[in-house]
């Protein structure tokens, strides 16, 4: 049997409303701290690095977080952004760099509400509901005490997320993501444990999904029909025991966001039940084979999936694409390997978490760096060859 008939789902052609993949593998989104510090611009170092993943045979590359309401919503001392008009010309430099190499591009956009750093924005962050200064109870991430948004203030994020969509899609991507999960704003108003809002945004799932769904209206009326816009949301959400977010309350949301539009869901979770990083291959497929049975546009799985992990999954129906992240900052040409037989060539993540690690919501300016792959992040200016 060849390596391609062993992984004949993985190397399938598929499609996301209407975008058509050369294969079931999807790069998934990760903050690398490599745009400019000032303005969140696209740089060569970020170009470089997302084109290697490109024309290492994934058939979906997924751009990090960017941010739409910048500097108020920037986390990361050198966030990327999408929040003015001046932001096109690289991103349509960056899109080009991986389409090329036959790969689609999309960028995830998002806000960071109440986990924004005042240390860099200069200003209080802001998120569904707001904390007395001195408050020991913050919630989880929370650098200072967050004050409430007002409805005004939501209504004009809405339309920043739309701004931001539209500048994806003039840029010349295929694709736009709604980072609806982990710990930022649109995740914040979903989670019973973040939301304690007693307006229309607020207490009820509708009412803490009511966010998401404007946004999801507000971005497909700006982008237009045919181009994809889909979501990424929390499978579950909890915290020292107790639930912002059930699997049955995803499974609601998921419909929802499909009934909005959304041309597909890529499922990821936080917390200390279901979370994020993992030693263990596949650890977030029960939360994306439940989103899965709810719903019937594709479903992106995440949660350490290994080539072989992934493959089964598809075979067994429990997902639709197969997420990677660290996988791809290890080894970019994992799956051209996979294709060409080359299982044992492939540099494997070690989850030691530097990745992340070093790019973890603060100060630091650090770029993302991979303790397996010295290139990652410096594709740019070295190249490793064979001797």
């Amino acid at each position: 049997m060849t390596s391609e008939q062993k992984f004949e789902r993985l190397f399938a052609p598929g499609r996301i409303g209407e975008m058509e993949l050369k294969n079931r593998i999807v790069m998934l989104p990760a903050g690398t701290n490599f745009a400019t510090q000032d303005g969140g611009y696209v740089t060569e170092r970020m170009k470089a690095y997302y084109e290697a993943r490109a024309k290492g045979g994934a058939g979906l590359i997924t751009i990090e977080i960017s941010c739409v309401d910048y500097p108020a919503g920037k986390c990361l001392a050198a966030m990327h952004s999408v929040a003015d008009d001046d932001h096109i010309p690289g991103l349509s430099e960056l899109a080009m760099s991986i389409q090329k190499h036959g790969a689609k591009a999309v960028v995830q956009i998002g806000a960071s509400g109440q986990v924004a750093l005042p240390a860099i924005t200069g200003l209080p962050p802001a998120g569904p509901t707001g904390y007395p200064e001195g408050n020991e109870n913050l919630p989880f991430e929370c650098a200072a005490a967050p004050r409430e948004l007002s409805i005004s203030e939501i209504e004009t994020i809405v339309t920043r997320f739309a701004q931001g969509a539209k500048r994806v899609k003039n840029a010349g991507f295929d694709g736009v993501e709604i980072h609806a999960a982990h710990l930022y704003l649109v995740a914040q108003f979903l989670s019973a444990l973040w939301n304690k809002r007693r307006d229309a945004y607020g207490g009820s799932l509708e009412n803490r999904a009511r966010l998401l769904l404007e946004i999801i209206g507000a971005v497909k009326q700006a982008v237009g029909p045919d181009f994809p816009v889909w979501c990424r949301i929390n499978g579950h959400h909890s915290f020292l025991g107790n639930d912002g977010i059930t699997i049955e309350e995803a499974q609601q949301i998921a419909r929802m966001t499909e009934e909005a539009g959304a041309a597909a869901i890529s499922v990821s979770g936080f917390g200390s039940t279901y979370r994020i990083f993992s030693d263990v291959p596949g650890h977030l497929l029960p939360l994306a084979e439940a989103v899965k049975s709810v719903v019937t546009v594709p479903v992106i799985a995440a949660g350490r999936l290994t080539p072989e992990v992934g493959e089964a999954a598809l075979r067994e129906n429990k997902t639709d694409f197969i997420g990677m992240m660290r996988a791809l900052i290890a080894d970019p040409e994992l799956p051209n390997k996979v294709l060409s037989g080359s299982l044992e060539d492939i540099r494997p993540c070690i989850s030691c978490q530097n990745c992340t690690d070093s790019v973890a919501p603060g100060l630091s300016c650090k770029p993302l760096q991979c303790s397996v792959n010295p290139t990652a992040g410096n594709e740019w200016e070295c190249e490793i060859k064979p001797a």
